[in-house]
């Protein structure tokens, strides 16, 4: 585990900001504490997701309380503030180490004693060898509720760098093999994405290698489910083709008995892990070693 993963690297037990899913704050040995109001949390959420640079107060109000008179809303803004505050000393931590608030500008303090799992995230991401921080730290889509513009493009952004994560390690698994772990990667991805049609098919390619032909033959129609319900569409040929392949001459569409002999699901399958093994040699001649 990275060591900046660790609250061992403070001399006090630092407080974590937790941006993934609805904003959590959290300190060893301290119970729970709730927001006073929602927009408490949204301001709180915002200044910990830009804490590099300090932000207007007029434009904080302006963004946050659009339809108040400027008069309105710089007062708003001083009583969410207030709140905040409030909020962060009931964890036991002095305010100001974390608010930096002149008379025009306030920020987040940079060096202030905490571990926000964005950050994390974004660290174990680009470190080989910490998938399991990767997988533990994106329990959901960034501040999850919050729907201001500001947020939208960090939240896509981490969004896509996770994808391309769980790709890139199911990848890892399907060339090595480890085809259990390849289909929880892929049931997480179809979380992210139902309509991944290239998931499905690595899917249905993963219980075929495990001898499962049953239930490669129910991905598929999941697959062609969600496709004709969402979008109106068929399957790829590609997809069809591979199905085709695993059901066999004279297989059924909804057979679910388990069927030993897979030999041609199984040579597909081994084609489908050399384009696996394909791409992550050239993830790894890119400098992107999962």
């Amino acid at each position: 585990m990275l060591r900046r993963f660790s609250q061992e690297s403070f001399d006090v037990a630092p407080l974590e900001i937790r941006l993934f899913g609805e904003l959590q704050l959290a300190r060893s040995g301290v119970a729970p504490v709730a927001f006073p109001t929602r927009k408490a949390r949204s301001i709180l959420g915002f200044l910990a997701l830009e804490r590099h640079k300090p932000h207007f107060r007029d434009k904080l109000a302006e963004w946050f309380w659009p339809e108040a008179a400027p008069g309105q809303s710089r007062a708003a803004l001083r009583t969410e503030l207030w709140r905040i505050r409030l909020t962060l000393a009931r964890f036991g931590v002095n305010p100001r180490h974390y608010l930096d608030a002149g008379q025009d500008t306030i920020r987040f303090r940079a060096l202030a004693p905490l571990l926000m799992d964005v950050e994390l995230f974004e660290t174990a991401v680009d470190h080989p060898g910490h998938e399991a921080d990767v997988l533990a730290l994106y329990r959901a889509d960034l501040l999850e509720g919050e729907y201001g513009d500001w947020c939208r493009y960090p939240r896509d952004s981490l969004r896509a760098r996770f994808v391309d994560a769980l790709e890139r390690m199911m990848d890892t698994a399907m060339a090595g093999g480890d085809f259990r772990a390849a289909v929880a990667l892929g049931m997480r991805l179809l979380g992210l994405d139902p309509l991944a049609e290239h998931v499905h098919r690595n899917l249905m390619t993963c219980h075929a290698a495990r001898g499962n032909r049953p239930a490669a033959l129910r991905q598929y129609a999941a697959c062609a489910s969600l496709l004709e319900h969402e979008l109106n569409v068929e399957p790829m040929s590609e997809t069809r083709a591979l199905f085709d392949a695993i059901r066999g001459p004279g297989g059924s569409a909804h057979d679910d008995q388990r069927d030993g002999d897979v030999d041609a699901a199984l040579q597909l399958a081994r084609t489908a892990l050399t384009e696996a093994t394909r791409r992550l040699d050239r993830a790894i001649r890119d400098g992107c070693t999962p």
